[in-house]
């Protein structure tokens, strides 16, 4: 099947996402593949080598082929960027927020930190939040739940990127502005804030979007660990145990309560 190489990317690169995926309508979970398989892509491509030519090489085969599919050119014969490439031909995604998330992931070439607050929340915004909305809209959102739903993608890619920083740490690179710990807490409380802005109005999203949406059902326990106790954040100790997982996924999945 067309899909099979991308859910299966996502199945072992991304198995959170893929599990939330699962819950999604079935003729709507081979494009949230393609959309996840690709952010994995581009995710990786600064990592994958020592190389910066290399790494914007890289992230420059995929702006291209968001851009060329834009315009009309026929797909390219890739597992995961063919069926991106009719998925913005086809406007299921818009080719201007793919891009965006391709522009912002060229920062994770280097090895400095975001200057500021608002650099690094716009970093999230681009890519934890425009992935976030990219899959809700697959799933049925509209114009205006645009913006609650990016909010909520950029607070809980807050929690993920916070449980990834000593893997980050330890390759060189640096992600946050501040690591302190007084700004860890501020930082985790606004995400927290967040979360819980975006979810009072949860009764007024579609409801095919929970789908989308349950990427984050770790959020609130990791970022409140990190609330508690900050120094967890340096010693990896932000990762819920596997039961823990599969427990809270389980009950937001059945509930809606994402």
């Amino acid at each position: 099947m067309i899909f099979d190489a991308a859910a299966e990317l996502v199945r072992k690169g991304d198995p959170d996402r893929f599990k939330a995926t699962l819950a999604a309508p079935l003729d709507r979970r081979g494009p949230l593949m393609v959309l996840y398989a690709f952010n994995l892509e581009v995710a990786r491509a600064p990592w994958q080598t020592t190389e910066p030519l290399i790494a914007e090489m890289r992230l420059q085969f995929w702006a291209d082929t968001v851009t060329a599919a834009s315009n009309g050119v026929p797909p390219p014969k890739h597992p995961v960027a063919g069926p991106l490439a009719e998925m913005v031909a086809a406007r299921q995604v818009a080719g201007v927020d793919v891009l965006a998330l391709i522009e912002a992931r060229r920062f994770d070439i280097g090895k400095e930190p975001h200057q500021s607050d608002a650099a690094f929340r716009g970093y999230m915004a681009a890519t934890s939040g425009g992935l976030m909305w990219m899959a809700a809209h697959l799933l049925g959102a509209g114009p205006d739940d645009e913006a609650a739903i990016r909010r909520f993608g950029t607070a809980s890619g807050v929690a993920a990127l916070l449980v990834a920083l000593p893997e980050i740490a330890a390759s060189g690179r640096h992600a946050l502005p501040d690591p302190g710990d007084a700004a860890l807490v501020s930082l985790a409380e606004w995400a927290l804030a967040e979360l819980r802005e975006v979810r009072r109005g949860r009764r007024l999203l579609p409801k095919p979007c929970t789908a989308a949406m349950l990427v984050g059902w770790q959020a609130d326990a990791i970022l409140r660990r990190v609330q508690k106790g900050p120094a967890a954040v340096r010693e990896g100790r932000l990762q819920l145990s596997e039961f823990h997982r599969r427990r809270l996924l389980a009950w937001r999945a059945l509930t809606g309560r994402w």
